[in-house]
Parts: C-alpha cells; structure tokens; sequence
C-alpha cells in the first residue's frame, strides 16, 4: 500500500542497487519505464500538461509514497527520481502520473500509453513541432514508438 519502505516478497526483480540500497519501488516493470521525452516547440501558445491523465483511482488511493518520503531518498534507498531524474520530480516519486500510467499494465502486446494532454482545440491543417529526445530503447525486442494525436471522453479517444 506504499505505506512502508521494506523489501516486499512480491519483487523478484531490480530490488537494490549495486551500492546495496534498496530500489524504490521495486520490479522490473518499474524501472523499465518509458523515458522518453516531448515538448512541444510551436506553436508557442501551445502546451501540453501532464496533470489528470492518469486513472482518479490511482491519483487518490492506488500510489502511495512510503513514510518518511522523500527523505528516505538518497540515504538507503534509491527513489524513482534518481533512478529518472529527467521524468520524476523528487517530490512526486510513486505520485508522478506518467509512472502510474507506465504501472497500468497493457493487456496486449501493441498498446497506448497517454503522455499528456493538450487542452487547446486543434483544427484541420494545423501543425504543431515536437522536439523528442528518445531514450526508451525498443529494438532489442523488434518493438516500435510512435506519437498519436487524439480526442478523449470518458469512453476512450479517436485516432
């Protein structure tokens, strides 16, 4: 329940580093998590925000940052922000909600992951520059990325 920092059994994978500090959290699904990274360049009006995308259940009662976070961080245990100081801010740890999307495991092997959302009505013709720094290796296991415009509602979006 994220409650405590403890070793739990159900981690068989990437639970301390090699300094010997415990990974939180641990597993391997965990820390394999997409590392990528957009911004939008232009239009310049147009941002992207990375706030109310993940499940509300997650956001208030599935992630939970251990007691005694972030302080534990850096001293024993190694936290999500240093394992991915570029996509977790050290206040967020397990509250970050690209990792809780990441954390929804996909039931298929093609799948969608939502990166952010753009608030701004797009039309036809308009065309938007997006600078990508890809660090998220995919060719090991003939896997592929690609960035999806789409519209949302509560039954899911349209490609």
């Amino acid at each position: 329940d994220g409650s405590s920092a403890s070793t739990t059994s159900y981690c068989s994978y990437y639970t301390s580093n090699d300094d010997g500090e415990t990974i939180l959290p641990c597993g391997l699904e965990a820390n394999s998590m997409f590392n990528d990274t957009y911004t939008i360049l232009s239009p310049s009006s147009l941002s992207m925000s990375q706030t109310d995308i993940a499940w509300k259940v997650d956001r208030e009662k599935r992630f939970n940052n251990p007691s005694g976070f972030p302080g534990i961080c850096s001293d024993s245990f190694q936290c999500l922000s240093e394992t991915y100081p570029d996509i977790i801010s050290e206040s967020d740890g397990v509250k970050s909600e690209r990792f809780m999307i990441w954390m929804r495991t996909a039931a298929l092997s093609t799948f969608m992951k939502r990166y952010g959302r753009i608030d701004t009505d797009l039309k036809k013709g308009d065309e938007i520059v997006v600078q990508i720094k890809a660090q998220f290796v995919v060719e090991p296991f003939e896997g592929s990325k690609a960035i999806i415009l789409t519209t949302d509602s509560w039954i899911g979006g349209r490609n």
